[in-house]
């Protein structure tokens, strides 16, 4: 799988302003997601119109999300934090789209 769509997916599944309690109860999976792509995953997802909890749209729009949220994964997160947030998210959509 391409790293940039995975790093999408995680950041699209992260994408929220709701409090952690809701999320998880939501989708647990989410808080899987390593933090040092939080911030990119919520503006990337916002930038979509994707509500924090809609995992849905997140995951519909994978390939948006990961071209918004890619560069800042990889800035935040290096190499090896960014294949950590493409593992939860492929979680997050496999479990919680």
């Amino acid at each position: 799988m391409q790293f940039s769509t995975v790093v999408v997916a995680a950041l699209a599944a992260v994408a929220s302003a709701s409090p952690a309690v809701k999320r998880q109860a939501a989708c647990p999976e989410v808080d899987q997601i390593p933090k040092c792509g939080y911030d990119c995953i919520v503006n990337a997802a916002a930038d979509l119109g994707c509500q924090a909890d809609n995992y849905k749209c997140m995951c519909d729009q994978f390939d948006a999300l990961r071209s918004g949220a890619a560069t800042c994964v990889l800035s935040n997160c290096g190499l090896d934090g960014a294949l950590e947030v493409i593992s939860a998210a492929e979680a997050v959509c496999a479990a919680c789209a």
